[in-house]
């Protein structure tokens, strides 16, 4: 075993309080049955859920760091030696905790023996990109450097893991080339969405739970499953019609889903399936949890209850998972781009407000997610800044509301104005729009 595995014991204390909680409820073994695992139960109504008393905490600054881009955009090769001075600057400008995005698709950027190692990668991203990378993961394990920069510059330090995101061609993870049986199914059952993994199978749950388990053994603070997907389908209404949950549907409801036509199933049965279609989601973090230890769960998730584009309305059932203890954290809003779900009975507000007025965060993170899950469940907000390349950075940051462009100084507004709030944390998305260009960093973080 190389020597970066050989931190803290992986798994769940013994004594725990989670441990505790899964043990009681019949949660604890990661290989339990998908019934236990994946049981639904409904949500509680708006407002009915543990009260949250206002405070206020120190709003947490994050930065989200995919290394693939931080290779990419950068001439100098991004190995330790810029990581270090990467992670000081972070420090300098009080960072506190980094996300670290694994994965490329369905390719990792670390010394895995889980899943698939990149080796080649899409000759088109950039010239040299691949080689450059290549070059990178024969000489060292990026993910071991950098917990160990995170720990020499006090900084907390999350691997974060794109659970929907296997990828397609050279880009897709060898554990899915090899079941492509384990991919979302159209409910015609002629075709799949490339890379979306179904987590009914037990099989698919003990493969990326195996990953969970390699990458605590890092020694991290905690990980990051984000639900984003760089996937595209015909859309999500059409896909995951899998065995397991057209089975569970028709033993709850009766009725097949794929023998009924296309306006009686999305006037009659849509919602309901896509409620069932969340369950492998609470199944998945059900096994995640019994691995976790002292470590933090964390979950990146679109705005509002269902999950979006390609995966279409499946169920993202926070309150159910703040219940069972399943998550210590939720990142919202993470990858969006125009769309915006709104809470029922939330007053309108424009989006220049939001830079103004620290109580519409307040009530739009505070007051229903708090209130949904409770003050042990952390709430940030993921906002995004602008894409790296040159042709974006020359034009200000996209408003992680509706698309538009926005100049540096506004962004910081929008931060300030957040900062005055109650959420507990703002994760800037990404580092590889920095660029290393101190004027950028001294207009978001001086």
């Amino acid at each position: 075993m190389s020597e970066h595995h050989r931190g803290r014991q992986v798994g769940a204390t013994r004594g725990s309080p989670r441990r505790a909680f899964l043990q009681r409820t019949g949660l604890q073994a990661a290989g339990a049955s998908l019934g236990a695992l994946g049981g639904w139960e409904h949500a509680a109504p708006a407002g009915a859920g543990p009260r949250f008393k206002p405070s206020a905490p120190k709003t947490k600054m994050m930065l989200c760091v995919d290394y693939n881009d931080m290779v990419a955009s950068n001439e100098e090769v991004f190995d330790e030696k810029l990581i270090d001075r990467f992670f000081a600057l972070c420090a300098q400008r009080g960072i506190e905790r980094i996300y670290w995005r694994v994965s490329a698709t369905g390719n990792v950027l670390y010394q895995s023996r889980v899943r698939t190692v990149f080796s080649k990668g899409p000759a088109t991203w950039r010239k040299g990109h691949a080689a450059k990378l290549r070059e990178i993961l024969m000489r060292c394990d990026p993910l071991e450097v950098a917990v160990r920069m995170a720990r020499k510059h006090r900084l907390e330090l999350y691997p974060w893991v794109t659970i929907f995101d296997d990828g397609k061609g050279v880009m897709q993870s060898q554990f899915s080339r090899e079941h492509p049986e384990y991919l979302w199914l159209s409910r015609d059952q002629k075709t799949r969405i490339d890379g979306v993994l179904c987590y009914f199978y037990p099989e698919v749950i003990a493969h990326r739970t195996s990953q969970v388990r390699e990458l605590l053994a890092y020694g991290v603070d905690g990980l990051l499953l984000s639900t984003r997907s760089h996937s595209r389908g015909a859309g999500g209404n059409q896909y995951g019609f899998n065995g397991p949950a057209v089975q569970r549907y028709r033993e709850r409801y009766g009725i097949d889903p794929l023998a009924v036509d296309e306006p009686e199933f999305q006037k009659h049965h849509s919602g309901r399936f896509h409620r069932i279609l969340g369950e492998q989601l609470t199944g998945f973090l059900s096994a995640v949890a019994t691995q976790m230890g002292k470590a933090k769960l964390q979950l990146a998730v679109p705005r509002g209850t269902t999950i979006g584009y390609p995966l279409g309305p499946m169920e993202l059932n926070y309150r159910l998972w703040a219940r069972r203890r399943l998550i210590d954290g939720l990142l919202v809003g993470a990858m969006e781009w125009i769309q915006v779900e709104p809470i029922p009975g939330f007053p309108f507000q424009s989006v220049g407000d939001s830079s103004r007025n620290p109580e519409f965060w307040n009530q739009w993170y505070i007051d229903h997610y708090k209130r949904a899950c409770g003050p042990q469940v952390e709430v940030a907000h993921w906002l995004r800044l602008w894409g790296w390349l040159g042709t974006y950075r020359t034009q200000g940051m996209l408003d992680p509301w509706v698309g538009t462009v926005k100049q540096p100084a506004e962004v910081r507004s929008l931060i300030d104005c957040l900062q005055q709030s109650r959420v507990d944390g703002v994760a800037l998305f990404e580092a590889a729009s920095l660029n290393f260009d101190i004027a950028l960093w001294d207009a978001l973080l001086p």
